[in-house]
């Protein structure tokens, strides 16, 4: 039995994607709310239905939405994750589209390469943390996968 506390992650990604899910190589190359192009950064849902609703505002049709996709669990220490509380954030920082000053706090963090993992506030649901994962840090070989799901949206969505 191990004594290792856990904080869960999940993340919702197309089929072709899945056995990379974890790389941080799209947001690698397109950049993100909290990252530039350039740096590797996985973002992942702090709830199953918070990875949902975090995919389900880049579907922009019901096609796409209707599509199959796989969800992955993915459990890190909990020693091994940072928090950065809303209360620090400029007001305007759930704007769309993403102000630079998110990008910043994610670019230092990932430079400063202390922490494998680091929650932050989601846009959608601010009471209510996504986790970003370094996938470049010497602990990423902590962070455990359950096993890859199928996952679809309920067509109603």
């Amino acid at each position: 039995m191990s004594d290792i506390d856990y904080i869960c992650g999940y993340r919702i990604v197309a089929p072709r994607w899945a056995e990379d899910a974890l790389s941080g190589e799209g947001a690698r190359k397109f950049g993100g709310r909290w990252n530039s192009p350039g740096r590797a950064m996985t973002y992942l849902g702090g709830s199953r239905a918070l990875a949902a609703l975090e995919l389900l505002v880049h579907l922009p049709s019901a096609l796409s939405r209707a599509k199959p996709y796989r969800i992955i669990e993915v459990k890190i220490p909990e020693q091994f994750i940072a928090n950065y509380p809303s209360r620090l954030l400029h007001e305007g920082w759930r704007e769309s589209p993403s102000p630079s000053v998110t990008t910043v706090i994610g670019d230092d963090w990932i430079e400063a390469g202390g922490q494998l993992a680091m929650q932050v506030p989601s846009v959608l649901i601010p009471e209510e943390t996504n986790i970003l994962l370094n996938p470049n840090h010497p602990d990423f070989k902590q962070v455990v996968c359950g096993e890859v799901r199928e996952f679809r949206f309920d067509q109603r969505l």
